[in-house]
Parts: structure tokens; C-alpha cells; sequence
């Protein structure tokens, strides 16, 4: 008699930002046999939000969190912060990655966009964004230097843990300008 045994796990590293607070709505995302293993940046100082995504854009600032995660079993690893990955432009989120490691399989949030902007063929965008107008700006110049006619922008003043699923489908259902 055969017992079986549970399913082969899949390793996820998740590196996440000092102040990330949706730990569980990751696991709503990856299927049963995902296991996420996260691991959070160190603090940083910063005075605003556009310097504390540019602190956090630093290479430098994954290599422990990266280790963490491939120590745990990661087979492939995340950035979970979109800001902090598109903030200081497309070179510096390859380098993201790259810090992250090049014999696993990485992305940040800002590059995941962007790959599933391609995988729909999208090349004219609008985006509604919770971000301050100066972190915006940045925003629109990485979907631009990707290829994308970004045609409006909308930010909307809600904090991250705030927003319901709701609230993000009527906001973007009001900006759709095409």
C-alpha cells in the first residue's frame, strides 16, 4: 500500500519593503504548491515618500533579504514594491534584479508590470496610482522608456493597506480613457 505524501513545494523569495502589511493577501495569489518565503529590507531614512522609494532602489539594499530567501529554498525571487523598482528608471531596476541574483529567476513589481503590459500587446496605457506626484512623474517616465504611450495618470490619496479590491476596479473603470 502506497501512502501518498504531500505535493513537491515550489519555492518563492518575496523581498519586501520595511512597511509591506499584505503578507497574506500574497498567499491568495500563488497556488497550493507555492510556498513564499518573504524577507523585508532593513529600514531606511527618509524625509518623504519619493526618498524612501529611491533609498530602497539601491542594490545594495536586496542582498540580505535575497540571501534570506535562497537560504530558505527560493527557486525564483520578487521585489514587492512597485515604487522602489521603477523610481530610479529602467537601469536601475535591472540592477535590482541582478542584485537579486543571476542564477535564479527574479522580478521586481515595477518589471512584472511591464511583462504583462507586453503579454497583452498593450502600447497605450492610462494608470491610476496611489502615489504622490513626484514618485508619478517617475512612474510615467519607466512605462514611457518601456515602450508605453502612457495617456493620463490619475493618482488617488489612499494608503496601500487601505484600499479595497473594489475600490481599485471602480477607479480604474472611471480613468479608462480609451
Amino acid at each position: 500500500m502506497t501512502i501518498p505524501g504531500p505535493e513537491p513545494q515550489i519555492g518563492l523569495g518575496v523581498i519586501a519593503p520595511p512597511d509591506f502589511t499584505r503578507d497574506r493577501e500574497l498567499w491568495r495569489w500563488v497556488p497550493g504548491n507555492v510556498t513564499l518565503f518573504v524577507s523585508r529590507t532593513g529600514p531606511v531614512e527618509a524625509c518623504d515618500n519619493l526618498a524612501f522609494n529611491q533609498a530602497l532602489a539601491h542594490p545594495d539594499v536586496l542582498t540580505r533579504p535575497a540571501r534570506e530567501v535562497r537560504t530558505a529554498g527560493a527557486g525564483a525571487i520578487a521585489f514587492a514594491c512597485t515604487a522602489c523598482s521603477f523610481v530610479r528608471g529602467p537601469d536601475a531596476e535591472r540592477a535590482l534584479r541582478d542584485a537579486m541574483g543571476t542564477d535564479l529567476p527574479t522580478v521586481t513589481a515595477a518589471g512584472a508590470t511591464v511583462q504583462a503590459l507586453d503579454a497583452v500587446e498593450a502600447r497605450r496605457i492610462a494608470v491610476v496610482h496611489p502615489y504622490a506626484p513626484d514618485v508619478a512623474v517617475r512612474l510615467a517616465s519607466f512605462l514611457t522608456a518601456a515602450g508605453f504611450d502612457v495617456v493620463s495618470t490619475k493618482g488617488v490619496e489612499l494608503r496601500h493597506s487601505d484600499v479595497t479590491y473594489t475600490q481599485v476596479s471602480d477607479l480604474v473603470t472611471r480613468s479608462d480613457s480609451a
